[in-house]
């Protein structure tokens, strides 16, 4: 780091006011050119021990670039439908010119002869190496910006795949309570209809009695078991319908969580929780889980030491 780096951090600059820039490039050709120039030699003093240098040496060269940053600060105001347009663009000519007149008359002592170059090289490789860092940590911000944005949309896929079916399920399931309702009318109303058409036995015509009495059974029976399986299917697709809306609003919740926190270990607590949910045994009301609270969390250990990697590091 340079000496002279705040000082220099007053001056404007080039990847700023871009309007402004041109303006003053178009009135005066060269203009940005002979400024990359002047912040070349300002930070290759910078570089400079200082240690070695005199302390009013030190104090000019800060309180000449400290006056001229002030007079420079007027860039964002040039503006050609500015009515102070002239005198504000020979204020920035006048402040650019002094900085280069100094830097001639006093500036230029202050660097080893020979080393000049070396110095003004050192100076733009150490600003262009800050840039390079200052980069690489927003790539490297926008990367994992990324990375979680596809794992979100990745999410939502598997959660929109659960709310389909969970969809289908309801519609099964709604068509199996139909089937309910049919069967068991029929078998109310038939029932009714049946016991009472039964024919009279006074006669002794019980071979006619057996063979209308089987007739109804089975009539009977065939409704019976219509009823019970109608019902068994209902009660299956219910159940599926309430696993896959549970699991569509898991995954869900998870993309907010995840949009919300950004301490790793409360992710991970949240990710673990979000697996039990998708995998384990869901208890819904309709019909008995039959299975356990064990999950690919608990089943392979591999699976949980990954989960809590980023914990045990620390």
């Amino acid at each position: 780091m340079g000496f002279l780096d705040a000082e220099i951090g007053m001056l404007p600059r080039l990847d700023e006011h871009n309007e402004q820039w041109q303006e003053w490039e178009k009135v005066r050709p060269g203009t940005i050119s002979r400024f990359e120039r002047v912040l070349g030699w300002y930070r290759a003093i910078g570089e400079e021990d200082p240690e070695e240098l005199w302390p009013n040496s030190i104090s000019e060269v800060k309180q000449t670039l400290q006056n001229h940053a002030q007079q420079l600060s007027g860039l964002p105001a040039l503006d050609p439908g500015n009515a102070d347009w002239g005198n504000l663009l020979g204020q920035l000519d006048g402040s650019l010119a002094n900085l280069e007149s100094w830097w001639r008359q006093s500036g230029r002592s202050l660097l080893r002869g020979p080393v000049v170059g070396m110095a003004t090289a050192a100076a733009d490789a150490h600003a262009i190496v800050e840039q390079i860092k200052a980069d690489a940590a927003q790539v490297a911000e926008l990367r994992e910006q990324v990375q979680q944005s596809v794992q979100e949309i990745q999410t939502l896929e598997v959660a929109e795949h659960y709310s389909k079916q969970a969809a289908n399920r309801g519609t099964a399931a709604n068509r199996a309570l139909g089937a309910v309702i049919v069967f068991g009318v029929l078998l109310v109303v038939g029932g009714a209809i049946f016991v009472n058409t039964i024919p009279d036995t006074s006669e002794g015509q019980w071979t006619e009695f057996a063979r209308e009495a089987l007739l109804r059974a089975f009539v009977l029976g065939a409704l019976s078991y219509g009823v019970v399986f109608a019902a068994r299917i209902y009660r299956t697709n219910s159940h599926l319908r309430a696993v896959y809306d549970q699991k569509a609003t898991a995954l869900k919740t998870f993309v907010v969580f995840s949009q919300t926190i950004d301490d790793p270990d409360a992710r991970t607590l949240i990710l673990a929780e979000l697996v039990r949910s998708v995998f384990s045994a869901a208890d819904t009301g309709v019909l008995d889980k039959g299975g356990t609270e064990r999950t690919i969390i608990d089943s392979v250990p591999g699976i949980a030491a990954a989960l809590t990697s980023s914990r045990g590091s620390k």
